[in-house]
């Protein structure tokens, strides 16, 4: 999910490296809220889920923000996308329904990710073909803002593009990559 969500933002102007580790803690930590549910729901998919089991797992992204909220190096972006991270564009979404621009652009984009991966895992897709299901549903699609969708074309049509120098913090170095004999 991070590698697909830091790509589609990597199309984008306004992209930073403080958006782009924004994005990939709260990819890290989407799901933590599941660790609240009952553990038979944790071997369950949404739509095997009867009415009151996916009730209560609709309900993980809020519990998420239980778990993470008292965790002070979790700012207040990667909670909110967190806690949007299955808010549709449509307003089919939870836990709140939203709709639109009311969705968190970033919670949007992890959203698209996730949705993306568990298509490739659970259909045993490769990336490409997971896209074209993704395009081909329009349900599905409507799931995202069409921006979106259209930068998440532009992933694998120039992949050049999601290549950016990136500098290190500065208590990083890098370690030259050496034959070992």
């Amino acid at each position: 999910m991070t590698l697909y969500s830091t790509a589609i933002i990597k199309q984008f102007d306004w992209q930073s490296k403080t958006t782009i580790e924004t994005t990939a803690m709260a990819c890290m930590f989407h799901d933590i809220g599941k660790t609240l549910l009952p553990k038979d729901l944790a071997t369950l998919r949404p739509q095997d889920m009867n009415p009151e089991q996916l009730a209560m797992y609709n309900k993980h992204p809020e519990l998420g923000i239980q778990v993470v909220d008292s965790c002070r190096t979790i700012n207040n972006s990667v909670k909110q996308i967190i806690l949007q991270h299955h808010e549709s564009y449509d307003g089919k979404g939870f836990p709140f329904g939203r709709k639109g621009n009311k969705i968190l652009t970033l919670a949007n984009i992890v959203c698209l990710a996730d949705d993306f991966v568990h298509i490739m895992i659970d259909d045993k897709l490769q990336p490409i073909e997971a896209l074209r299901k993704i395009l081909v549903d329009k349900e599905r699609v409507k799931r995202y803002n069409s921006i979106l969708i259209e930068k998440f074309i532009n992933v694998f049509v120039d992949p050049e593009k999601i290549r950016k120098e990136t500098h290190l913090p500065g208590n990083s170095r890098m370690v030259n990559q050496k034959k070992v004999s």
